[in-house]
C-alpha cells in the first residue's frame, strides 16, 4: 500500500526592509507625533465627561441648600356662602348647621384644581390644612396630584376660631379619606365649647406656628392651606413690624417663603396677593383680603389700627402654646 503525504505549502517570504535612519527617522517622528496627538485626544475625550459631571454636581450643590425649608401658604378658593349669603344662612338655620363652615362654590373647586396644577411640580412633601371644610376642599386636588395625605392643623384655623363649630379630623375622614387622622397638630386643639379665640390669641398662634414649622419640617417643603387672615403667618415668619405691610391674600393665592438658616430669617419668593398667574376666574365676593379690611369683614369688628396694636402686643408677649379665648357673644 502506498501512502501519499501532502507536504505543507510554504508562502513566499516577504523580504524584510532594513531600517534606514535617513529616510525612516522623519517618518518615526511623524508617527510619534501622531501617536501622541491621538493619545492626547483620547485622554481629553475621557476627561470630558468627568469634567461635565463635576460641573453639574457643583451647580446642583449651589442650587440645593441642605438647610433650606420652603413653605407654600395657600388661601382657600371662592366661598359658596359669599356668593349665596341668604340661601346659605337660610339652609344653615333650617338644618341647625354653623354658618361659619361653608363649602367652596363651583368656582372655588375650579380654582382649587388650577392651584394644584401650579403646585404639583414644586416638590411638596407635606400638606397641612385648616380644619375648615373650604380649606380641606381646596387642598384635596393637590393631595391627589402629589399622592400625599392631608394633615389637619389647628394652627392654620380661621380667625374668630370656634372649635365647637368645626368637625374633628376623625369626623372628616368619612368624607375625606385623604386625611391622616393620626397626625398630631403642631398647635394643640383648643378645648372651648363656649369660646371664640381672641384676636390676641390668633396672632400669638401665628407666632407659634412660625416657630414650629421650620423645627418640625427642617430641610422640607410644606404646603399650608389656610385663610386670608393667615397673612398674619407671613408677618410672623418675616418679623414684619406691621400687618398692613404684608399686604393681602387672594383666593387660592400662593405665598412662597424660604429659609436657609433654620427659620431665623425668611425670604418671600412669591406673593399671594395676586392669583391671576394660575387662576382663570375670580368673583368679587371673595376678594384679596388684608387686615386693612378687618373692620367690615370679620366678626370681631376691630379696626385696622386696633389690629396693629394687638400685633405689637403679640410680638412683645411672644407665641403662646395655648391661645387665649373670649366668651362668644350670644347675639
Amino acid at each position: 500500500m502506498t501512502l501519499l503525504l501532502q507536504m505543507p505549502q510554504h508562502r513566499a517570504r516577504t523580504p524584510v526592509k532594513r531600517y534606514d535612519p535617513l529616510t525612516d527617522g522623519a517618518n518615526d517622528t511623524a508617527l510619534k507625533a501622531n501617536s501622541t496627538e491621538v493619545k492626547t485626544t483620547i485622554k481629553k475625550k475621557e476627561k470630558a465627561p468627568t469634567k461635565k459631571k463635576a460641573t453639574a454636581s457643583k451647580k446642583n450643590k449651589v442650587v440645593t441648600n441642605e438647610k433650606r425649608t420652603t413653605v407654600f401658604l395657600i388661601r382657600h378658593g371662592d366661598r359658596f356662602d359669599f356668593a349665596n349669603k341668604e340661601e346659605w344662612r337660610a339652609t344653615c338655620k333650617r338644618l341647625g348647621h354653623a354658618v361659619t363652615d361653608p363649602s367652596l362654590s363651583a368656582l372655588g373647586h375650579r380654582q382649587a384644581r388650577e392651584t394644584a396644577e401650579a403646585l404639583a411640580d414644586q416638590g411638596i412633601e407635606h400638606i397641612l390644612v385648616s380644619p375648615y371644610l373650604r380649606v380641606i376642599q381646596t387642598a384635596q386636588p393637590l393631595a391627589h396630584a402629589c399622592s400625599l395625605p392631608l394633615c389637619v392643623e389647628e394652627g392654620l384655623a380661621e380667625l374668630d376660631y370656634a372649635p365647637s363649630d368645626v368637625p374633628s379630623a376623625g369626623q372628616r375622614v368619612a368624607y375625606f379619606p385623604e386625611i391622616n387622622d393620626a397626625y398630631v397638630p403642631l398647635h394643640p386643639p383648643v378645648q372651648a365649647p363656649l369660646g371664640v379665640e381672641s384676636n390676641l390669641g390668633y396672632l400669638r398662634r401665628m407666632l407659634h406656628l412660625a416657630a414650629a414649622l421650620p423645627s418640625t419640617f427642617p430641610c422640607g417643603t410644606v404646603a399650608c392651606f389656610s385663610h386670608a387672615a393667615s397673612v398674619g403667618l407671613v408677618a410672623a415668619l418675616t418679623d414684619s413690624k406691621t400687618l398692613d405691610t404684608v399686604g393681602t391674600f387672594a383666593p387660592c393665592g400662593i405665598w412662597k417663603l424660604v429659609s436657609d438658616d433654620g427659620g431665623s430669617t425668611w425670604e418671600v419668593q412669591q406673593r399671594g396677593d395676586d392669583n391671576t398667574a394660575h387662576v382663570s376666574e375670580n368673583q368679587p365676593s371673595t376678594f384679596p383680603w388684608g387686615f386693612r379690611h378687618s373692620a367690615t369683614t370679620t366678626g370681631s369688628k376691630s379696626t385696622p389700627e386696633q389690629w396693629e396694636d394687638t400685633w405689637k402686643e403679640a410680638q412683645c408677649l411672644g407665641h403662646a402654646f395655648m391661645p387665649s379665648l373670649r366668651v362668644r357673644n350670644s347675639a
